[in-house]
């Protein structure tokens, strides 16, 4: 009698949760299917970021041909957009998708590739058609070693913003010491950094920047506390700096 009761109550347990899911999947089957979606709405930060069409091209929608799509499948088809940071779908009504969505800002261009960008994340993506063009620093990553460098660069952008028009990476990881820098621009200044001691050297640019005026130079700061200047007689920093 004290074994019976143990099993008597398993089985009701498991003839309860059979009975649970039974029902659970007859009133599935009895809920009418979705209607089509033949409208979306959009909202964001920036007031239609992307253009509608675009989005319901992203989602295989039209309104000649509507088809019916969850909520739960909109937004990760559209998370997969690389210029989509975020997103939240939710129904006007069942035919209107309402699209809730903030894009990646960009923070450089690349100039390696063209129209790539690449925001404070390290996530790269296109820029056209996607953005209206505006002036944005350009970096250039090179080959290998792409998350350190990205880091780098990310921190110098961070400690001059808007000064910064140009930083080069792409030989803070050469195996020479002597092709090993980093390289950045801020106004007329063109700096040459070591990978390690980069902020000791910005440390002393900012000291003895005041005493330079506004004439394109370039200043390499990599041998410690000294600074190699030299002028640009054609006021054009790109005219003596090949990346």
């Amino acid at each position: 009698m004290k074994l019976l009761k143990p099993i008597l109550l398993a089985c009701f347990a498991l003839f309860s949760t059979l009975g649970f899911y039974a029902a659970l999947s007859y009133f599935e089957r009895q809920k009418p299917p979705p209607s089509p979606i033949k409208a979306i709405a959009q909202t964001g930060p920036l007031k239609d970021a992307l253009k509608t069409d675009y989005l319901a091209e992203l989602l295989d929608l039209s309104v000649d041909h509507p088809r019916p799509i969850t909520v739960e499948e909109t937004e990760k088809i559209l998370l997969e957009s690389p210029c989509i940071k975020e997103v939240d779908v939710s129904l006007l009504n069942p035919e209107t998708l309402f699209i809730d969505y903030t894009l990646r800002t960009p923070q450089f261009i690349f100039g390696d590739v063209e129209n790539l960008a690449l925001d404070k994340h390290g996530i790269m993506f296109p820029l056209t058609p996607f953005y209206t063009p505006k002036r944005l620093p350009v970096l250039y990553l090179g080959e290998g070693y792409f998350e350190e460098k990205k880091g780098i660069a990310t921190h110098l952008l961070e400690l001059f913003g808007d000064e910064v028009t140009m930083i080069d990476v792409s030989k803070s990881f050469e195996q020479s010491l002597g092709k090993r820098q980093i390289v950045i621009a801020l106004g007329t200044h063109l700096l040459r950094l070591t990978p390690k001691r980069y902020l000791k050297e910005l440390d002393h640019y900012q000291k003895i920047r005041v005493k330079m005026g506004n004439d394109p130079l370039i200043i390499d700061l990599r041998v410690p506390s000294l600074a190699y200047i030299i002028s640009n007689p054609n006021d054009d920093l790109s005219l003596f700096y090949h990346p």
